[in-house]
């Protein structure tokens, strides 16, 4: 009995198309080969129309990119809370249209 384990890598490649990758992913197919002519992933040439990826290596470098959550905006301002309940509204200026109307713009 033959009890030699598989690697990590050759139990979870899962291989795919380009389109099909693509589509379950949401994004356009071309996106997949730029990143890889960026070296963001790798790309499988098996012959002259067949080029596939590996899903997981796709699936690590998105989830890779994870943006961190952008704090609100009077966080960021340093502003305070009560600063904005006692600020004053802000005036708009008339438009042209309207002075014109008031008899204020010739």
């Amino acid at each position: 009995m033959n009890t030699t384990a598989k690697s990590s890598t050759e139990t979870q490649n899962n291989f795919t198309r380009a389109k099909a990758l693509a589509k379950k992913l949401g994004i356009h197919h071309l996106t997949l080969a730029r990143w890889a002519d960026e070296g963001r992933v790798s790309r499988y040439k098996v012959n002259d129309r067949v080029v596939l990826y590996d899903e997981g290596e796709v699936f690590d470098m998105i989830r890779s990119t994870k943006v961190k959550p952008v704090q609100s905006p009077s966080k960021r301002l340093g502003v305070r809370s009560g600063d904005i309940e006692s600020a004053q509204p802000v005036t708009s200026q008339p438009r042209p249209s309207q002075l014109e109307q008031e008899g204020g713009l010739h």
